[in-house]
């Protein structure tokens, strides 16, 4: 029976038929076997590659009222982040990423979700703990996120912060780029301090 869900509920993803996706799921936990972790694997990156954000959010939210469920799936929680960060659903991403971590070192792209998830938020303190969190676990960070966690500074004015950062940008080679120097000179312009 886990077998005919999984084929179903991947189908209905492959054809881009979200809420049919969404109702199976929901159908197999309450008629069925049940939501497994390859099940809920699937479909939740099928619907994230084609963009059905909020409904991969509304999909895990029902597989979790089933207790049992242990969802050990870095991936599953890679995606359930890059959605809650695409769908603005900022609260849930600190939780997403913790469990991330739980099963080991977040790559590039979930520091980089955090990041966006900070700025979006004008979090620059965020970002700065998040870039110092990466260098901590010899995570590479590349000029999008610098520049991301920069811009955030500059907005929110902390033009020292920023500047501390635009150091640490030159120090790694060729992460400093021609956005980086932009941003700070406007942040300087703003401040009155060119």
């Amino acid at each position: 029976a886990e077998a005919l869900f999984v084929a179903l509920v991947s189908s209905a993803a492959r054809l881009s038929q979200a809420a049919d996706a969404l109702q199976l799921m929901r159908e197999c936990r309450e008629r069925g076997p049940g939501i497994s972790v390859p099940l809920l694997s699937s479909a939740t990156k099928l619907l994230t590659s084609k963009h059905f954000f909020k409904e991969v959010i509304a999909m895990y939210d029902h597989a979790i009222e089933d207790k049992s469920l242990t969802i050990d799936d870095r991936a599953i929680w890679s995606c359930l982040l890059f959605c809650s960060v695409e769908s603005r659903m900022f609260a849930r991403c600190t939780m997403l990423f913790q469990k991330l971590k739980a099963l080991g070192k977040p790559s590039q792209k979930d520091f980089g979700n955090m990041i966006r998830a900070a700025a979006s938020q004008g979090d620059w303190q965020g970002c700065l703990t998040l870039i110092k969190e990466m260098r901590a676990m010899d995570v590479e960070i590349d000029s999008v996120i610098y520049n991301t966690a920069l811009s955030t500074c500059v907005t929110a004015g902390q033009m020292d912060a920023a500047r501390v950062l635009l150091d640490d940008m030159e120090s790694s080679e060729g992460v400093a780029d021609v956005i980086t120097y932009n941003t700070l000179a406007k942040g300087y312009g703003r401040a009155g301090q060119l």
